[in-house]
């Protein structure tokens, strides 16, 4: 009886769902703790860091992500090896004002994250170049962790990992980091995230990002912001993906605005609204 049921295809199928549920929920956790050590060793960079944080009306979330970068563990021992950009595509909220609270320059761009992330180049003086986003959040240890690789010359680029809620459901939802991992140790070994990746500034200098593609796109702005990006930068020397260096993204609601999911008014209002009318991506 008990042979019976083990071999039922029902009661496998479930024991791999489990299974791999069980090895994503590992993976999770073991980033959330790399990210939050606080017992962890402290590498002094051996360049100086810009942190550029591009923006479009992210007053919900820019407090909250500006903060968490000033409060890094390495930020907070070696406070003059950095600086916080924040490349503002003309918001029509409070997100500007909200960064100069925070940030060591808050710059006015035309609109464009792509076209953000090219317009600062020339305002920058760090050596290596940090991307984050205006709407994740950043626990104290995770430059940290992203950093150490660049202790080795042959390393060019960094890219840390993404916690995210996805609106789907549960299963999606536990699925989605072992989803993450193994993408990033398979086919896009070299992909470099826009919202948690590092990288020598003058790298993009030699590569920019490609204005001219949909920037409201999100398979156009994925291909160029992240895994065109990152195989053009393997040119140069080695991408580590290092998933212990991990963010929170508030932001993935926007998922559920591309899928037609309705949220509260506010944020149907803050971020729906504007996918809808092509202005964000």
């Amino acid at each position: 009886m008990m042979k019976s049921i083990i071999n039922n295809p029902v009661v496998k199928v479930g024991y791999a769902i489990l299974s791999t549920m069980s090895i994503s929920n590992y993976i999770k956790t073991r980033a959330i703790n790399g990210s939050f050590d606080v017992h962890d060793t402290i590498v002094k960079p051996k360049y100086k860091v810009s942190v550029v944080m591009p923006s479009y009306n992210e007053e919900l979330f820019i407090g909250y992500a500006s903060q968490s970068i000033k409060d890094q563990n390495i930020v907070q021992k070696y406070p003059t090896q950095f600086e916080l950009i924040v490349a503002d595509s003309n918001s029509r909220d409070k997100t500007a004002e909200i960064a100069k609270l925070y940030a060591d320059k808050v710059i006015t761009t035309p609109r464009g994250k792509l076209t953000a992330r090219n317009h600062v180049l020339n305002e920058l003086n760090g050596e290596i170049l940090v991307s984050v986003d205006a709407d994740c959040y950043y626990p104290p240890n995770f430059l940290n962790k992203l950093l150490k690789s660049f202790q080795d010359k042959s390393v060019v680029g960094t890219s840390g990992f993404t916690i995210d809620h996805i609106p789907y459901g549960s299963i999606t939802n536990s699925l989605y980091p072992i989803i993450h991992f193994i993408d990033n140790i398979t086919l896009n070994r070299s992909r470099l995230y826009g919202r948690c990746s590092a990288y020598y500034t003058d790298l993009q200098r030699l590569e920019p990002f490609n204005e001219n593609i949909d920037q409201t796109n999100v398979g156009q702005m994925v291909q160029e912001e992240e895994i065109g990006f990152g195989r053009k930068l393997s040119k140069y020397g080695y991408i580590i993906f290092n998933p212990e260096a991990c963010c929170f993204h508030f932001g993935s609601i926007k998922e559920g605005c591309r899928e037609n999911i309705t949220y509260s008014k506010e944020i149907d209002k803050a971020y729906c609204e504007q996918i809808r009318n092509k202005e964000r991506f």
